[in-house]
């Protein structure tokens, strides 16, 4: 495994590499010494390591507050969760200073060793703790946030596998937003256990919906954009008066359905059988996701969040370009259904139905307008999956 994940994920997890001592305490507060120490891959940036082994010392230290909030508060008995702790104490903690050293290892890499002072306050904690018990909404909260912290600090593990085996270096602004998310969630945490109040509730409700937007855009469309499959036919040319070529390419592609439906699923109503459809289509009824019948307070604001964007397949050729959507709003006789096809018919090469288009998607693609001096020049077909404003392919001839 990558040195600098290894790194990682030691520092993740509180481990040996991981120091903390009590630098000061009285009644109020708390303040920590933590060390943390990161070995750097060939594709990291010396700042994506301060921002890193930073996120490793509010993670190490919330870890520390928490055992000491569980043993010297004893509050094992009153049905708080030791996760609850961790992330009611991890939104009281304040970074005073940080002081970062490098060195070169053995192995030549560049280590970064990081020492940062963090205050918590006790007051604040015992305060919030008050309201956690007396507050199944903010319980409900605190476990909803420790979710979703999970799932970033899996994010940041597998980004940085990435970055570092893959030389993905364009990951590292990806991992930088997930980094900012962690401290986001931090802040989120404050707010709810300093103003108590049915605003600030509603504000996280809020938050709830910019969350689940963020998990359509990373885990529906980013899916989409990284782990389809394209497999384009031989073309064939059809020469035009102008004396131009319009390209067909037949497009076969595949994408697992599973993962999407698990995520569409936490926040929609989602059908998977329906035999007005294409086989291998995953739709979502606008009916059904609306009103009283939504499983979200923002379930169809997310359906029109989707609806305002295409997912497709792009073909280019000579700088020219031809679409084949993936997803779109489709009519039937029941009303209307925003859909996706993760695998194209093989047997009756059967499309979606754009809602206000005439007939179906047309595969095989058609690039129209390709010179003879463009298609003598030309080496290769590039495609690609990408999303784009829904407004972008409006009026697309398909046929």
């Amino acid at each position: 495994m990558n040195r600098s994940l290894i790194a990682l994920l030691v520092g993740l997890t509180l481990s040996a590499q991981a120091a903390v001592t009590v630098y000061s305490e009285d009644g109020k507060q708390i303040t920590l010494n933590v060390t943390e120490r990161y070995v750097l891959g060939d594709n990291d940036t010396l700042t994506s390591a301060r921002e890193l082994t930073l996120e490793q010392a509010k993670k190490t230290a919330s870890d520390y507050a928490g055992t000491y909030v569980e043993s010297e508060l004893q509050v094992s008995n009153a049905k708080i969760t030791k996760q609850q702790v961790r992330v009611l104490t991890a939104g009281f903690l304040e970074v005073l200073s940080r002081e970062d050293k490098r060195s070169i290892d053995e192995n030549g890499s560049v280590v970064l060793d990081t020492e940062a002072k963090i205050k918590l306050s006790k007051e604040s904690i015992r305060d919030g703790l008050a309201k956690l018990k007396s507050d199944p909404e903010r319980k409900a909260k605190m476990d909803a946030l420790e979710q979703d912290n999970q799932r970033l600090r899996n994010d940041v593990l597998e980004l940085t596998r990435k970055i570092n085996e893959g030389a993905r270096t364009d990951l590292l602004a990806e991992r930088e937003a997930v980094l900012v998310k962690l401290d986001s969630n931090r802040a989120a945490t404050k707010k709810s256990f300093e103003q108590g109040t049915l605003f600030q509730l509603a504000m996280l409700d809020g938050q709830d919906y910019d969350l689940a937007k963020q998990a359509i855009d990373r885990d529906v469309f980013g899916y989409f954009k990284s782990q389809t499959k394209i497999t384009l036919g031989n073309p064939t040319f059809k020469k035009n008066p102008n004396r131009t070529y319009d390209v067909h390419v037949p497009v076969s592609w595949n994408v697992a359905m599973k993962p999407v439906q698990e995520v569409l699923s936490k926040y929609l109503v989602v059908r998977d059988k329906g035999g007005n459809y294409p086989p291998y289509t995953l739709s979502v009824p606008h009916y059904q996701n609306s009103k009283d019948r939504q499983i979200k307070p923002y379930s169809s604001e997310l359906l029109q969040y989707m609806t305002k964007h295409t997912v497709a397949i792009e073909l280019e050729a000579a700088g020219k370009l031809g679409y084949l959507p993936l997803s779109g709003e489709t009519s039937f006789f029941a009303g209307e259904d925003f859909a996706f096809q993760f695998s194209n018919d093989s047997k009756n090469n059967k499309m979606l139905e754009p809602y206000g288009d005439s007939g179906y998607y047309r595969n095989p693609v058609v690039i129209k307008g390709v010179t003879e001096a463009e298609l003598k020049s030309m080496t290769a077909l590039n495609s690609r999956v990408v999303v784009v404003p829904k407004k972008q392919l409006v009026g697309w001839e398909y046929d």
